[in-house]
């Protein structure tokens, strides 16, 4: 008669549309660290990840030193990102200056 809820959350949050757009935020969030790792802290700070729209992040930055080291790196991070994933899901960087 009773459901577990353990088998009713996962299944619920995937006809919602839930799921794809929590892995898209653990994607940002996983950006956003890969930054922190890569800059100096007063470059990171003018750097962030604002979306992923189809196989592409948009990535906002206000310091032209931050999006050159950035692209330097842009090839081991969309590895870390789609390893996190598990599949590929981020081909390609989009900055916005």
């Amino acid at each position: 008669m009773f459901q577990d809820i353990q088998s009713i959350i996962p299944e619920n949050i995937k006809r919602a549309g839930i799921s794809a757009k929590m892995n898209k935020a653990r994607l940002l969030e996983i950006y956003t660290r890969e930054i922190k790792n890569h800059l100096p802290p007063a470059l990171a700070g003018r750097v962030r990840p604002l979306g992923i729209e189809g196989d592409t992040i948009l990535v906002a930055s206000l310091a032209d030193e931050a999006t050159r080291v950035i692209t330097q790196k842009e090839e081991e991070i969309l590895r870390i990102l789609n390893t996190a994933a598990g599949k590929t899901i981020v081909k390609q960087v989009r900055y916005l200056t």
